[in-house]
């Protein structure tokens, strides 16, 4: 991955710098490593940045993660240099209010295996005009609902829905409503995933899309999941009964390290029509 400089400072970065896009311009759920500068020239420390755009951040809103060295003076000094550039520190619960606001929730006692749990999320944006050449206006509804139910100690049903629905005539290609993957957001920010498609997969202008997990707790760290999921899209409304849908299943393993979750799993869906794997190692960025 390439690295950049990472200059708080407004009036040169370090020299020289290192190379690479800016954080501005970088994807969603990506890290990128560089050299903290609060003086030109003049390094304090190394850091891993992760940046993570709307909506799929706790918040709901962009959210950019520094992890640096553990040291109360470089922590210190980078905590100085921003806010001399406008940043203020956080309220007591500003984060879970944010969320709230923006119609997130996650109360999930784990990211990756939880056993019980809530998480659900609702967004709305309008886009309007257009560089270089002029659209017709248009809007865009994301939710989503995720409940963790236990069973026993050893099992947990996981019944889950996403939707994405494009208002308006002839909206543009970038904003189209896509599937494809095990994560969201890995190749375009509105991707959603949907088992079964490795590849990523246009959808008509409204789209939902239904998904039960049956998790079973093997041993110590070792899971098996057995997953299946229901599409549906359409043009409009009206039309969204027309039509089969198209259907995904897969049977998944997975081991949970220090280094984060290590997964296979066998998959299929008549979407494509074909059998296939999936591998995945460490956390999910």
């Amino acid at each position: 991955m390439p690295a950049t400089c990472l200059a708080p400072s407004r009036t040169a970065p370090a020299s020289p710098p290192r190379k690479g896009l800016p954080l501005a311009e970088r994807k969603s759920h990506t890290a990128v490593f560089g050299d903290v500068c609060v003086t030109p020239g003049e390094q304090l420390a190394e850091a891993l940045v992760t940046v993570m755009r709307a909506p799929y951040t706790y918040t709901g809103e962009d959210v950019v993660e520094i992890s640096c060295h553990a040291s109360s003076y470089i922590t210190q000094q980078l905590m100085l240099a921003l806010l001399a550039l406008g940043a203020r520190q956080a309220q007591p619960g500003e984060f879970t209010m944010r969320a709230f606001l923006n119609g997130k929730m996650d109360n999930r006692d784990d990211g990756y295996f939880p056993t019980r749990g809530v998480s659900a999320g609702l967004s709305y944006s309008w886009t309007f005009a257009g560089f270089p050449h002029r659209f017709n206006n248009f809007h865009t509804v994301t939710a989503d609902a995720k409940v963790v139910v236990p069973i026993g100690d050893i099992f947990a049903f996981i019944p889950s829905f996403d939707c994405r629905f494009l208002l308006g005539d002839n909206v543009p290609v970038p904003f189209f409503n896509a599937v494809g993957g095990s994560l969201p957001s890995r190749y375009l920010d509105q991707q959603m995933p949907f088992v079964g498609v490795t590849h990523l997969s246009a959808m008509k202008n409204i789209l939902t899309i239904y998904r039960a997990d049956l998790r079973f707790k093997v041993a110590k760290n070792h899971y098996l999941t057995g997953i299946v999921n229901y599409l549906r899209d359409s043009d409009t409304f009206k039309t969204y009964a027309d039509g089969p849908g198209y259907f995904g299943a897969a049977v998944e393993y997975s081991y949970d390290t220090i280094f984060g979750p290590l997964s296979a799993n066998v998959h299929w869906s008549d979407l494509t029509g074909k059998v296939g794997v999936y591998i995945s190692a460490g956390y999910n960025f």
